[in-house]
């Protein structure tokens, strides 16, 4: 989880742990692509607007990391507090956004989401 807001960092963090998931988070991009870089990360939930460097970019990042190795990037799904902005299809698909929440964050939402980006749902049980 990569977002600015460290209440937001926090908000996800619990709501993902609730569910058994293992969560990494940063209040930066910088930090959210070091944490990528050092982790294995099955899912990124990541902030758009951020000051060091956005979402977008993040996103790239991922993409050339997981090149580098040889993977596939995983799932990203990217937040935004710009309420009923249009974001340009060309980008998302460069930056790798496989799925755009707006903010405010709601649980029953982002799970929906999650379980689309990922094709698999989240449980209480370890998965």
């Amino acid at each position: 989880v990569i977002d600015d807001s460290r209440p937001i960092v926090t908000l996800l963090e619990d709501l993902l742990t609730a569910y058994g998931q293992t969560v990494l988070g940063a209040c930066s991009g910088v930090e959210g692509v070091r944490l990528f870089d050092d982790n294995h990360v099955d899912l990124v939930i990541c902030d758009l607007g951020m000051p060091d460097m956005s979402g977008w970019e993040v996103g790239r990042k991922i993409i050339s990391i997981s090149a580098q190795r040889g993977v596939s990037k995983p799932p990203f799904l990217l937040l935004t507090g710009w309420g009923g902005q249009t974001l340009e299809h060309s980008r998302l698909k460069e930056s790798g956004v496989d799925g755009v929440m707006e903010k405010p964050i709601d649980a029953k939402r982002l799970f929906g989401l999650l379980q689309k980006v990922t094709h698999r749902s989240l449980s209480n049980e370890n998965s």
